[in-house]
C-alpha cells in the first residue's frame, strides 16, 4: 500500500505509522496529574466567581485545542517519559532507520562518541466521550518528534513535524526540520527505493543541522 493511499487529511495516521505513538497509561497518568494540578490552583482562588470563569476558560481551552498547555521546554521534558519504543534502539520502522542513517554520517565525520535519541511526540488516545487527546508539545509546539543528540557536556534537541503539504518547506515552522512526505508514493518498506530516498533526506537534513553546531563546539574547545 503506497503511502499516500492511507495518510489521513491531518497526517495523523501517517503519524503513527511512521513516528509511533506515546505510552497511552502513561499519557493517561500525566492528564490526570495536569487536572489535579489545574483544579488545585483554581480552588486556591478565593473568589467564587473568579474560580468559576477561570475553570471555565481553562476548559474551553483544552476542549478546543485538544490539550493542556506546556512551555516548549517543559512539554519535550514530559514528552521524554512517556516513551512506548526505545529512544536509543527505536523498534519502528522509519525512526530505525533514520538514526542509523545519522549515526552513519556522524561516524564519517568524527570519532567522538556521539549519542543519538529518537523521541515521538505523537498520541493515539481519546477520552471517556471518543475526543482525540493530543502532546501539548504536538499542538501548541508543532513537533512531531524530536532527536535528541548527546556528546561531552553537550546536548542538542532538533525537532521535527510530519506533513503532507509540500508548501510547508516554504512557510516559517516551529520545527527545525520538515518532513514533506506526500512529494512521492512508495511502500513503508526497506527495500523501497522511494522510502530509502526519503529517509537519506531526512537524515542529511538533521545532520546537517546538529553537525553545525558541533563543528561551532569544536571550535570553541580549540580557541
Amino acid at each position: 500500500m503506497k503511502f499516500e493511499n492511507h495518510i489521513g487529511e491531518t497526517g495523523g495516521m501517517a503519524e503513527s505509522e511512521f513516528l509511533g505513538v506515546l505510552d497511552n497509561s502513561v499519557f493517561r497518568e500525566f492528564l490526570v496529574a495536569e487536572l489535579e494540578r489545574v483544579e488545585s490552583e483554581i480552588n486556591s482562588l478565593e473568589n467564587k466567581k473568579e474560580r468559576d470563569e477561570v475553570r471555565d476558560q481553562i476548559a474551553n481551552a483544552v476542549h478546543s485545542r485538544h490539550s493542556f498547555y506546556l512551555p516548549r521546554k517543559e512539554s519535550l521534558v514530559v514528552t521524554r517519559e512517556m516513551q512506548s519504543d526505545n529512544p536509543k534502539e527505536p523498534n519502528l520502522l522509519f525512526p530505525k532507520l533514520l538514526l542509523a542513517s545519522i549515526k552513519e554520517k556522524i561516524n564519517q565525520q568524527t570519532e567522538d562518541q556521539v549519542e543519538v535519541l529518537f523521541y515521538t511526540a505523537c498520541t493515539n488516545f481519546h477520552d471517556k466521550r471518543g475526543e482525540e487527546v493530543k502532546n501539548s508539545a504536538d499542538v501548541f509546539h508543532g513537533i512531531d518528534a524530536f532527536i535528541d543528540f548527546k556528546y561531552g557536556k553537550k546536548e542538542r534537541t532538533i525537532t521535527l513535524d510530519l506533513s503532507i503539504d509540500p508548501k510547508k518547506m516554504n512557510r516559517r515552522t516551529k520545527a527545525n526540520v520538515v518532513m514533506v512526505a506526500n512529494s512521492a508514493e512508495f511502500d513503508l518498506d526497506p527495500n523501497d527505493e522511494g522510502f530509502q530516498n526519503f529517509v537519506e533526506d531526512q537524515a542529511d537534513k538533521v545532520f546537517q543541522l546538529f553537525f553545525r553546531d558541533y563543528q561551532l563546539d569544536e571550535s570553541y574547545k580549540a580557541a
